[in-house]
């Protein structure tokens, strides 16, 4: 694991002081962050440094830019305070997990292990599969499964391959797939998930990934 992301190990850790490496226009750049970048398969954390907000964060090879909504008043060298804002960190947690979770489940159903993409948004995730039948007719069976494993609280853990120290797992009931981002602790923190599913063009089919409480 590269040292300067935080979020790995401290997924709870809201607040920090950290040292500024570089600063660009409204970009800065610390030797550590607790914020997770925006990818392809996930939308950035938000709140502050030095209580200015941070409005989008990027990874750009071994570092991540952070982007401010107005210059900074403060410079290289210096400590800032990182703060989150963590019922969108919470969120982000619930959802990643869940959404591996619901592969995790549709997976054992269906005998489907390929997907076409997955992603985390502000609100929702989703996961898109091409397959020979609408898994509507899967959904009610998903979502009793889902609720059952909810109940029994299964812990949920985060741990870094032996080998390949930028790699990350979760485990799920002695499952484990690969996972970039933090997940909560247990199962029972998934309380209200529900899943929903779409028909998209190309014989393409969405699981909707949402929580209702």
């Amino acid at each position: 694991m590269i040292k300067m992301f935080l979020y790995y190990d401290k997924p709870d850790l809201f607040e920090t002081k950290v040292k500024v490496d570089k600063i660009e226009g409204k970009k800065v750049i610390l030797n550590e962050s607790i914020f997770i970048p925006t990818t392809t398969e996930i939308v950035c954390d938000k709140g502050t440094i030095n209580g200015i907000k941070v409005i989008d964060v990027v990874q750009k090879s071994d570092k991540v830019v952070h982007t401010l909504e107005k210059e900074p008043n403060f410079k290289k060298g210096d400590m800032v305070v990182l703060k989150l804002d963590e019922k969108r960190r919470i969120k982000l947690m619930k959802l990643n997990t869940a959404m591996h979770f619901v592969y995790f489940i549709f997976k054992n159903l269906t005998y489907y292990e390929k997907l076409l993409k997955n992603e985390i948004l502000e609100d929702y995730a989703y996961i898109d599969y091409k397959i020979d039948e609408p898994i509507e007719y899967y959904i009610e069976e998903l979502q009793n499964e889902l609720n059952e494993m909810i109940e029994e609280e299964y812990e949920v853990s985060l741990f870094q391959d032996k080998k390949v120290k930028s790699r990350y797992w979760i485990g799920i009931k002695d499952n484990k797939y690969p996972c970039k981002y933090p997940v909560v602790k247990s199962l029972k923190d998934l309380d209200g998930l529900k899943v929903e599913t779409e028909s998209m063009e190309g014989d393409k089919e969405r699981i909707i990934i949402k929580f209702t409480k």
